[in-house]
This record gives C-alpha cells, structure tokens and sequence, in this order.
C-alpha cells in the first residue's frame, strides 16, 4: 500500500473538484518517494545501482467513474497501468536524452503522462 499525500488530495478535490479516478502521480522527488507513493520498485532499468530508471508496480485504483466521458477516450488506457516505468529527469539511453519535452519538467507543475514518471533526486 502506497502512503497518500493528503494535502494534495485534498486539493484537487476541493479547489478542482477533480474525480479520485483521476488522482494519478505524474513526478517524484527521487527513488524513495517512488516506493513511497507510486508503487513498488520491480527492476531498475538503467545500470546498476545508478537509480535512473525503474519498472514499478503501481495498485490498482479502488473505483473507477466509468460515466466519466474521459473513460470512454481510447487514449484512457494509459492510466492506471498496473507496470509504469519512472525515470530520472536527466536519464538519457545510448548517450541521448529521453524524448521528453522540457515544458513538462516536474519544476513547472505540468508533469510526464502516468505511464511515465519522472523524479529529480535532490543529490
């Protein structure tokens, strides 16, 4: 079971009236927060022990809205993927950069889709 960050919760329900379906964690700030509240750590995916990429099983949502016009988009199906993979923002593949665009940095508040997280260890 993953800790839930009650403030934020609390947020996005009172100030955006957002659906709990739709709680999804889209960045964290490093490879405990991952454990702590995303999911559990399967693999790490990049070299050993350099904590850049991680395959995590994340818990299944306890309901779903299925009235919600979004669940009927085929595009919905990347949310709640029980395996998501999390990388570091600065991991790059074969000396290149993950194609991520820089304007959804987790330091602007936009995020990464859910499939793919991002953290920013503070080392």
């Amino acid at each position: 079971m993953v800790d839930i960050d009650t403030l934020a919760k609390s947020d996005v329900i009172n100030k955006c009236a957002m659906p709990e379906s739709l709680h999804l964690p889209i960045a964290a700030k490093d490879k405990e927060s991952i454990a702590r509240y995303v999911g559990d750590i399967v693999a790490e995916l990049s070299a050993p022990n350099t904590n850049n990429a991680f395959l995590v099983e994340v818990p299944k949502p306890t309901s779903i809205n299925t009235k919600l016009a979004v669940w009927k988009l085929p595009e919905s199906k990347v949310f709640h993927q029980v395996f998501q993979v999390w990388v570091h923002v600065d991991y790059t593949v074969n000396g290149h950069k993950l194609n991520i665009p820089k304007d959804h940095s987790p330091d602007t508040g936009k995020g990464y889709p859910a499939f793919c997280g991002t953290f920013k260890s503070s080392n």
